[in-house]
């Protein structure tokens, strides 16, 4: 969203964020890998997936059916052309920047499901011999391998783009949510040309030295620079653009910082608003080119199929999550028990979907006379942790008994997660935004490197989950934090 600005320089080529990203030239590599290379890619995902599902019959049959191996070549060739065609139309092949990239993940998933849906209905109305265990493995497998293949080919994809484009040094003025996001989008996108080397802040004398973009890891960081942004350091350091991204820069600050740089050849772009916001209204955010922007319209509606589904979803897996790790609450109680006196669970005030208060309950991991509201540990070697404490929280089994308050409709297993009361009591509108969803177990913000520092202090990945929320993303976050707790991170 570009902000406003008084036309104080007719010369001035008013240019969006997104705009001037879309209008980036792309190289000629990147124009390859994402028309040919990328699908080329798919295929050999789904010509291997068949061939396991094939494998897997014979292993059970001893010899594949009449005609089998022509056929699934025919239904191979329709599933992954179905698959690219869809793959164009949700961007997969754009290489776009998105938030710890799950919604990859969740694009990728349900692609998947609509081709096997399309290919069980041919294979029903055509009457075609291909058997279930033939369809269903070499699904799964295909869905995983594309999923690697996915994960992969955008590390590569950004690792060579990197190395042979030239990165035009930028400014970004702020240090607010917004700045960090397009740092973090810059960061990511090499084939745009465009390498965030600083923040200015030019409200604040003093404050955190470094930014860190988005990421699993604190990674990719650019430093703060605490003084007025002016020519000679922007020639110093040979800016060539200016994002602003400062909501408290005055509208005579932002004409002076526009009059610089378009009177010595630097573009400007601006990201979300440029004034003070004054409205009583709520505001939503939405993903442009990998940007958040912020608007102030009323609520939409919820998809009630997709709550139906969520809920339905919850209580299932919930489910099974209880049966299958009873013998680890049983050892855990134990273990609790005889490490420190008191009870074996711990119970906690927490505000739920739509302010609703609720008792979460964990593992307890500290000693009973430890403030029940305080704030929580930053590392393991606070004196309130218990000695299984110590266990327990770095592995988050203190957060199993959650899944009492999934069944009980408390949580869900995806979504933002609860906070206390007396920090919720002083959300501004925007972080209310959090209570209108079912609070979660999980979600993108645990699986950041901002995990560490406290819920409301990063709070672009909730907004970023309630504008894009579905059920396959909530599958791709489950899949990811998965994937996370295994790596032991």
């Amino acid at each position: 969203m570009a902000a406003h600005v008084p036309n104080l320089t007719p010369d001035l080529e008013s240019k969006s964020v997104a705009t001037s990203f879309s209008e980036a030239p792309d190289l000629g590599l990147a124009k390859f890998a994402n028309k040919l290379i990328a699908p080329i890619l798919d295929y050999v995902c789904v010509f291997i997936g068949t061939l396991f599902g094939l494998f897997c019959y014979q292993l059970i049959h001893g010899a594949p059916w009449s005609g089998a191996e022509n056929l699934l070549f025919a239904l191979t060739i329709q599933y992954w052309l179905f698959f690219a065609f869809m793959c164009r139309i949700c961007g997969l092949y754009s290489q776009s920047p998105a938030l710890l990239h799950v919604q990859d993940t969740a694009q990728v998933l349900k692609i998947s499901c609509y081709c096997l849906i399309a290919l069980s209905a041919e294979i029903y109305i055509g009457r075609l011999t291909v058997p279930r265990i033939t369809l269903c493995v070499g699904w799964v497998v295909t869905v995983f391998l594309l999923l690697l293949q996915k994960h992969f080919s955008r590390w590569a994809f950004v690792r060579i783009v990197s190395a042979r484009r030239p990165q035009r040094p930028v400014l970004i003025v702020g240090a607010s949510r917004d700045a960090r996001r397009i740092f973090s989008c810059l960061s990511n996108s090499p084939h745009l040309g465009l390498r965030p080397v600083a923040f200015i802040d030019e409200v604040n004398s003093r404050g955190p030295k470094v930014i860190y973009s988005h990421d699993y890891v604190h990674k990719s960081h650019a430093p703060i620079i605490y003084e007025p942004l002016s020519l000679d350091l922007c020639r110093d350091m040979g800016i060539s653009e200016i994002f602003i991204a400062d909501p408290k820069l005055t509208h005579d600050r932002i004409s002076d910082l526009t009059t610089l740089a378009t009177t010595n050849n630097m573009k400007v772009s601006f990201v979300g608003p440029a004034q003070p916001i004054r409205s009583e209204r709520h505001a939503s955010m939405r993903l442009i080119d990998g940007l958040i922007v912020l608007s102030y319209a009323s609520t939409k509606l919820e998809w009630r199929l997709y709550e139906v589904l969520k809920r339905l979803f919850d209580i299932v897996v919930a489910s099974l999550m209880l049966l299958m790790t009873a013998p680890i609450w049983v050892a855990i109680a134990l273990w609790v028990w005889r490490t420190s006196p008191g009870p074996i669970f711990f119970c906690q005030r927490r505000i739920g979907h739509h302010g609703k208060s609720f008792n979460m309950y964990k593992f307890r991991s500290m000693y009973v006379d430890a403030p029940r509201y305080s704030a929580s540990p930053i590392n393991s070697q606070d004196p309130r942790i218990t000695p299984a404490g110590r266990i327990l929280r770095k592995t988050s089994l203190d957060e199993l008994p959650q899944i009492l308050n999934v069944l009980k409709g408390d949580m869900s297993l995806v979504g933002p997660r609860p906070e206390m009361p007396y920090v919720v009591e002083k959300y501004s509108p925007i972080e209310r935004q959090r209570l209108n969803v079912p609070q979660g177990v999980t979600g993108i913000w645990q699986l950041s490197a901002d995990r560490k520092y406290a819920i409301h202090e990063s709070l672009e990945y909730d907004l970023y989950y309630i504008e894009n929320r579905g059920f396959f993303l909530d599958t791709a976050i489950l899949i990811h934090t998965i994937l996370f707790a295994m790596k032991g991170a």
